[in-house]
């Protein structure tokens, strides 16, 4: 009888641990990024800087009275700066049409022509927006030229919003970001073309 019993334990504790609902990831939910242009020189894309906030394993919030508030039941599936440096790579390779984008300078150690530098000051969801201001710079290695942008979008939030709906407000904001960091090499690649035919 008291095999039984445990075998029935058993039984439960593998049936909800095969149900339990894991972290959530930070990706882009249409599954396809529209090329902006096609570029020809590599480049190397250094880690991505974020707010301390961004860096704990729970998903947080911003409430009326400014302060932050974790979701104690909801937690990022892995680390926030390489899951977004990662996707970035990724996005811009596809985007820019170019699979010479990578990771600086863990995947290469050979001199590239242009480095990025992102950094996210703010990206988190408040009573009413989810907000996301960033700052990145096109360096490159040849002339010694920074070309730098400023980047700030607000997404509304629902009235009463979960974690679901701001991971969503987030994947959503960052590939603003990501589209417009991808215009800007393209049009920095462009222009510098041009000067050097002059």
């Amino acid at each position: 009888m008291k095999k039984v019993w445990l075998l029935a334990i058993w039984l439960i504790l593998a049936g909800c641990s095969s149900h339990r609902v894991g972290g959530y990831l930070l990706r882009d939910s249409t599954g396809k990024i529209e090329p902006v242009g096609k570029i020809t020189e590599a480049i190397g894309v250094e880690k991505i800087q974020l707010p301390e906030y961004l860096k704990q394993n729970h998903i947080v919030f911003e409430n009326e009275k400014g302060q932050l508030i974790e979701y104690t039941d909801a937690r990022w599936a892995v680390h926030l700066p390489e899951s977004l440096t990662d996707r970035l790579i990724t996005s811009l390779q596809q985007s820019l049409e170019t699979p010479q984008i990578y990771l600086y300078p863990w995947e290469t150690h050979e001199a590239l022509p242009l480095l990025l530098k992102l950094t996210i000051s703010r990206f988190i969801a408040g009573p009413h927006y989810l907000t996301l201001r960033a700052r990145w710079q096109i360096y490159d290695t040849r002339t010694k030229e920074t070309k730098s942008f400023l980047y700030r979008t607000r997404l509304p939030m629902p009235e009463k919003y979960r974690a679901a709906d701001i991971v969503e407000a987030m994947n959503r904001a960052y590939q603003k970001l990501e589209k417009q960091i991808a215009r800007s090499i393209l049009n920095y690649f462009y222009k510098n073309k041009k000067e050097t035919k002059k």
